[in-house]
């Protein structure tokens, strides 16, 4: 059951981006399908209760759907909920596939005039890719989170169809911004700064972690943006765990003055962007000079790492140097990072390439290729002092060709 609309001109008129941007997307999608020999792509998306794989379909579309991914598996529920995807083929606008109620859709807020609206996301897409008649090679977009429900409904329903995984060809695309994505990372950085700031100082101030994460939080909002997560730890606690609590990343407990604490912001902060600045200071802000040496040398640390990014370096190169870094330190006892690397693309979601941290660099995400000024990426280390604590870094910024330019901007020591 499918129910579809031809949408007017009021479509794309309430966007973030000018509509030239969203062709020179789509323009740029069809050509790396077309290098891969694919006639037809569709890029599926997980929103509506999270944000970790809205960001394909939202970079391509402006398009997110509004249900919440709950919902059970019961009678008169379709299957897809909080979900949607897009197909591409060549010579056609994009088209959006969803299971929301195309009448809810604003479509001032969508950048495509072609909108579908279906009751089982599988089935009504295969009827809809049959009636257009595609067969052959078909690319797709999400193989690491697309339902088995969808999948399956799809594939049973496109015999003709020889679906192919293609994970990294958008991640190609989206490596390096436009000149008006960076501007919208410019104001991402702002408002990241800004929350990452008063976060820091509520912590420092003795403010119970959900006190300090509430007004961090608050920032982002009233910027129009949102978040998936502020993220903070302190005292002993912070040594063994990288967050206060697995589910919401705090809790409301507070520091004691002298306890070493960290927090993190995550989320599309602004414009689907994502950034995700990480800072470590001092309850009460008089470090011991044990804490002093493990925050300011292992900040000095993290900066040199940020320094060592520029074209035509690799992501492999730089964490290898990394490596040699966290070898020659006295200081700590190096977690090799928290997640095996020192850094990472950004975009709308964490990306390519990967600098990988404590050992031999693979060959897939990219590490191998050199970068190239317009990427967005971002430095983090995780250092431990045993019987002193834990200091965590992460920063945000531009490559450039004349030196980095720094997105997150909020101060790195606070005494």
């Amino acid at each position: 059951m499918t129910n579809s609309i031809a949408t007017d001109r009021r479509t794309g008129t309430d966007l973030p981006f000018p509509m030239a941007e969203y062709h020179r997307r789509w323009e740029q999608t069809l050509a790396a399908m077309a290098e891969a020999d694919l006639p037809a792509l569709v890029v599926w998306q997980k929103s509506g209760g999270a944000f970790d794989r809205a960001g394909d379909v939202y970079w391509l579309t402006n398009y997110a759907s509004i249900a919440s991914g709950q919902e059970p598996p019961l009678p008169g529920v379709g299957g897809g909920r909080a979900h949607a995807a897009v197909l591409l083929r060549p010579g056609h606008e994009p088209e959006v596939h969803t299971v929301d109620s195309v009448s809810s859709t604003d479509l001032a807020q969508v950048a495509t005039g072609a909108v579908f609206g279906h009751y089982d996301l599988g089935e009504g897409l295969a009827e809809h890719l049959t009636a257009l008649g595609v067969e052959g090679r078909v690319g797709y977009v999400g193989d690491n989170f697309l339902p088995v429900q969808i999948h399956r409904n799809l594939v049973a329903g496109t015999p003709g169809i020889d679906w192919v995984s293609v994970d990294d060809l958008l991640v190609r695309v989206q490596m390096v911004k436009s000149a008006v994505e960076l501007e919208r990372f410019r104001e991402a950085g702002v408002v990241a700064s800004r929350s990452m700031d008063t976060l820091m100082t509520s912590l420092i101030a003795g403010h119970t972690e959900s006190e300090a994460a509430a007004r961090a939080a608050a920032e982002v909002y009233r910027a129009g943006g949102g978040i998936q997560r502020v993220a903070v730890n302190h005292g002993a606690h912070s040594e063994h765990y990288m967050w206060s609590s697995p589910m919401y990343g705090h809790r409301p407990v507070a520091p004691e003055r002298g306890d070493l604490l960290r927090g993190w912001i995550y989320g599309p902060l602004l414009h689907g962007y994502w950034l995700d600045p990480g800072r470590t200071a001092v309850c009460g802000n008089k470090p011991t000079a044990a804490q002093r040496t493990l925050v300011e040398e292992s900040l000095r640390i993290h900066n040199a790492i940020i320094a060592a990014f520029r074209p035509g370096e690799t992501a492999a190169q730089i964490g290898a140097y990394g490596d040699r870094l966290v070898a020659e330190s006295e200081f700590a006892v190096a977690d090799a990072s928290q997640w095996d690397v020192y850094g990472h693309g950004l975009g709308t979601f964490f990306q390519a390439p990967i600098v990988p941290a404590g050992g031999e660099a693979p060959a897939a995400a990219f590490t191998h290729e050199p970068l190239q000024p317009g990427m967005v990426m971002t430095v983090e280390v995780f250092f431990n002092t045993p019987g002193v604590g834990s200091a965590t870094w992460e920063d945000v910024f531009i490559v450039g060709e004349h030196g980095n330019e720094m997105l997150s901007t909020s101060p790195q020591l606070y005494w």
